[in-house]
């Protein structure tokens, strides 16, 4: 599995161009937290910075978040999520 999402994430790094969108889900899967961590780090800061083209992250690395500190142009959205008596729903609103 692990291979198979690197190759992938290999094909997105040399293909992908200013026009590309590229989403990409639970990047680093599979692998320890530092490790996951820093792929997704460096992917999401190589596609910002030199690819320059949109991209959507999903992710459980709430570390991440802090990438806006230090990339230019990087923004964290998240979906909103409410709750009624004690269940958890989605809002389906980006924010």
């Amino acid at each position: 599995t692990f291979m198979a999402e690197m190759l992938e994430t290999a094909a997105i790094l040399t293909q992908a161009t200013a026009s590309t969108l590229v989403l990409i889900d639970e990047l680093g899967r599979g692998t320890s937290t530092s490790e996951g961590l820093g792929l997704a780090w460096g992917v999401c800061r190589w596609l910002a910075e030199h690819i320059r083209c949109h991209a959507f992250f999903a992710t459980h690395f709430l570390e991440l978040t802090r990438i806006v500190d230090q990339v230019a142009g990087i923004q964290n959205w998240h979906l909103s999520t409410g709750w009624t008596n004690s269940d958890l729903f989605m809002e389906y609103r980006l924010q």
